[in-house]
């Protein structure tokens, strides 16, 4: 466990009496203090540290809260340098402090404390999946059918076009109540069963009669009338 030592001479004392000692020389080694940091989470506080340990067998976590006092809360394996504690109460503030250990039992031996670290878990919902789509879809395994375009004026890549294809996503998810999707829906090209099929040549019109749009405006659709969509937009 040592990073620096101690050397102690044990001499012979008897000045040359019956017993003749031999100089002992033996070394405490001394671990420099781990620096510990805790970052509030969803539902948990992310915990890490360095190793500042050559030669242990773990780290011993221990934490405390306003209504408890420091306890043992996990012991990580040799050279980890982070845990994720997910047995809290969102609101609750806790605090930590690491140490390595070597050896069990009465035979076990501790390291120096690092710093004592604080933080509070979060509550609410959490953001577990994010994606814009300006990377390369082969880094989408997710995505059941991977595509990749633009839109026409080339200001934003989507996923897509599909036809009649159905696409799923497949991503894992904590133990949750509820699950919120949204997203940004791209319709290049409609259907309305009257017009001739592929909407290659459609026209629009505004909804107030009295509008007039410059080329490029962002509108939304309100309603399609056969090949004319008609659309308005706040002035």
């Amino acid at each position: 466990m040592a990073n620096g030592g101690a050397i102690y001479n044990v001499e012979d004392l008897d000045n040359g009496g019956d017993q003749d000692f031999n100089d002992l020389v033996f070394s405490i080694g001394v671990d420099a203090s781990p620096t510990l940091t805790a970052t509030p989470a969803f539902q948990a506080v992310n915990l890490s540290w360095d190793d500042t340990a050559s030669d242990e067998d773990g780290y011993v976590i221990e934490r405390k809260s306003s209504s408890q006092g420091w306890a043992p809360v996990h012991e990580t394996l040799a050279n980890v340098t982070a845990w994720v504690d997910r047995n809290v109460t969102v609101g609750t503030a806790y605090t930590y402090r690491v140490r390595s250990f070597k050896g069990s039992g009465a035979s076990r031996t501790y390291g120096d404390y690092s710093n004592e670290a604080s933080a509070t878990p979060r509550g609410g919902a959490a953001s577990w999946y994010f994606n814009n789509f300006e990377g390369n879809p082969s880094q989408w395994p997710e995505w059941s059918s991977a595509i990749q375009s633009v839109t026409p004026l080339q200001s934003r890549k989507f996923l897509g076009e599909y036809a009649n294809e159905a696409v799923s996503l497949t991503w894992p998810l904590p133990t949750h109540n509820a699950v919120t999707v949204e997203f940004d829906l791209y319709v290049l090209r409609t259907w309305d069963g009257i017009a001739p099929y592929g909407g290659e040549v459609w026209s629009a019109r505004t909804y107030e009669p009295t509008q007039t749009f410059e080329p490029g405006r962002q509108v939304i659709v309100m309603d399609i009338a056969g090949a004319t969509a008609i659309v308005w937009a706040e002035i």
